[in-house]
């Protein structure tokens, strides 16, 4: 009977374990996720800004800077 109940016993941890467990690394994951596509668009904004200053720069007849 002992050895039944200890099969109980593992059985209802890994019920309740497995699901939290689980839950615990997709929670992780949507979170990194998150950060990620943040720090991906900050990215994109500052290249679009670099982009836009240097065309402005390029154009501008007075400045120092082009060909």
């Amino acid at each position: 009977m002992n050895g039944m109940d200890s099969g109980g016993i593992n059985w209802s941890l890994l019920t309740i374990i497995g699901p939290a467990l689980l839950a615990m690394v997709i929670l992780w994951a949507l979170i990194r996720n998150r950060a990620s596509r943040r720090t991906k668009e900050e990215s994109e904004q500052g290249t679009r800004r670099l982009y836009q200053q240097e065309e402005a720069e390029r154009l501008d007849p007075g400045s120092d800077k082009g060909p």
